[in-house]
């Protein structure tokens, strides 16, 4: 991370120049090799990764031959993807040709501890010594703590990163804008390393600190506020962003992040308003892209949230996020097939994902190279998601065999899986199995007991159908008050509205 010199006059001069250019629909005029690459670092350093690999491909069809801008992309593939992009990596080339670039010198590390099974700890020690040896004549200790703390960061190694880049941080100065707006985005670097209870609090200390020395400064006040959502505190991110849109009003950065907390808080019509703007003027930002698709889809707008997905390129990172928002507009809008199809590009996509290839790939590299598990893994809930989607749309196109494997295999992946159980019980229900349907029924009420009126009612409906009167009498008097769980059943079993033993035995429950 390049925070010490991205946010000099020169680079926010050629930032404004590459973005004209995006803006104007890729005009002839491009800046040089050295001027792309500043903006390149610019975006990276920010964790903009959209807009990073959008100028990084770009800057690439003009200057195929750079190695320094294909080298950046690499890294920031490896921080958003993990292992699997170094399986298709031979460093030695490169390292041999620039020894001193700081990426490469971590790859090469890492990627030599995965090949010779030995240990990441040691991999990433031997690089942090490499890193200060080549700064010795750099004399800039901000580039190389975060090049390594970015790559800790992907490792887990939460405690070791926050301690190493806060003792950085906390000697930048902050007598100038430009020192402030520095030391701000390491700080919105550091929030991504210590969030989470304890951790969380020494952050919000952080950023206090900086917003009560310097009262008038934008970026301090946007830094908060991106925190703040980092952190689920949705109404203190938008007072922070307020901050800092009164500051300065002609701020484009701040659309984007207005658009997250109206789209977090279900305000997706304002969502939508601030996403469309950040898109016209960053129209290359994928990511942003998706979320306002995400707005539409959340307001049940599927025509339009399915024309923004349908132009999300295979490339891109979150591209099975976008498959999977696209199969539920599909679903919804009964293009089952479709929605069939991209549900399974979206789950090729996450099974390969990061946590699954480090994981399998470094099983024996010792107990204390990762610290999450299957269990704790984001990829576990993604791949329930999406199997779950699966199975539904199945059951749609009446694929009722195939539904209820993928159901069973979700419940092996997550085996208090309320959502599938219930599922399993329609579909027995639906072969009249009503035992079998009651049972799962049963499971899903005891894992889930709110608001499981539904369910209570299908429960009813099985043992109506089967004769037990009195306990589907009993399974009525669960729904409580429902009028939805009452229609239900009765939808299902219209003569027991005039069935005198069920009502007999539903009056008596009453």
């Amino acid at each position: 991370m390049r925070f010490s010199s991205i946010y000099d006059a020169r680079t926010t001069y050629l930032v404004n120049c590459y973005e004209d250019h995006v803006r104007n629909h890729y005009s002839d005029t491009y800046l040089s090799e050295e001027e792309i690459v500043s903006v390149l670092y610019y975006y990276a350093d920010l964790g903009e990764h959209d807009r990073a690999f959008a100028c990084a491909d770009d800057a690439l069809a003009h200057y195929p031959y750079n190695d320094e801008i294909r080298i950046c992309r690499l890294f920031m593939e490896f921080t958003t993807k993990g292992f699997k992009i170094l399986k298709k990596w031979n460093p030695e080339a490169d390292y041999l040709r620039y020894p001193h670039n700081n990426y490469l010198i971590i790859l090469h590390h890492i990627l030599n501890a995965v090949d010779n099974r030995t240990s990441i700890d040691a991999a990433i020690k031997k690089a942090i010594v490499d890193i200060q040896w080549n700064k010795e004549t750099d004399c800039n200790p901000v580039d190389s703590i975060f090049d390594v703390a970015d790559v800790m960061n992907v490792l887990c190694k939460e405690d070791e990163v926050l301690k190493m880049a806060q003792d950085v941080t906390s000697k930048l100065p902050t007598k100038t804008d430009a020192d402030i707006r520095v030391k701000a985005e390491c700080y919105i670097q550091l929030a991504d390393y210590s969030i989470g209870d304890d951790k969380y609090k020494i952050a919000s200390e952080m950023y206090e600190a900086l917003v009560d020395e310097n009262p008038y400064c934008m970026e301090a006040w946007l830094a908060q506020g991106i925190l703040h959502f980092m952190n689920f505190n949705y109404k203190e991110a938008k007072l922070s962003l307020n901050f800092a849109r009164a500051i300065n009003p002609d701020s484009n950065r701040l659309h984007l992040w207005f658009g997250k907390v109206y789209a977090a808080t279900g305000k997706f019509k304002e969502a939508v308003k601030e996403l469309r703007m950040h898109g016209m003027l960053y129209p290359t930002d994928i990511k942003a892209k998706i979320e306002l698709a995400n707005c539409y889809l959340m307001a049940d707008d599927y025509k339009k949230a399915a024309s923004i997905l349908e132009t999300i390129p295979e490339s891109h990172f979150d591209y099975h996020n976008a498959q999977y928002s696209l199969a539920i507009c599909y679903n919804q809008s009964d293009r089952n097939k479709e929605a069939l199809a991209c549900i399974n590009k979206a789950i090729r996509e996450v099974e390969g994902d990061y946590f699954d290839t480090v994981i399998s790939d470094t099983v024996s590299l010792g107990s204390n190279v990762y610290k999450m598990d299957w269990d704790e893994s984001p990829c576990k809930q993604t791949k329930v998601d999406y199997y779950l989607l699966k199975a539904d749309i199945l059951v749609c196109l009446e694929e009722l065999n195939e539904a209820e494997n993928i159901y069973n295999l979700v419940l092996e992946m997550d085996n208090n899986n309320a959502d599938a159980i219930s599922a399993l019980g329609h579909i027995y229900m639906d072969r009249k199995d009503f035992r079998n349907a009651i049972y799962m029924y049963d499971e899903a009420i005891s894992i889930n007991a709110d608001n499981a009126g539904e369910i209570h009612a299908l429960k009813a409906v099985a043992y109506y159908k089967m004769r037990d009167i009195k306990s589907a009498a009993t399974s009525m008097r669960e729904t409580g008050e429902d009028f939805m769980a009452e229609s239900l059943f009765y939808e299902y079993c219209p003569e027991a509205k005039t069935d005198n033993d069920f009502q007999k035995f539903f009056d008596n429950e009453k």
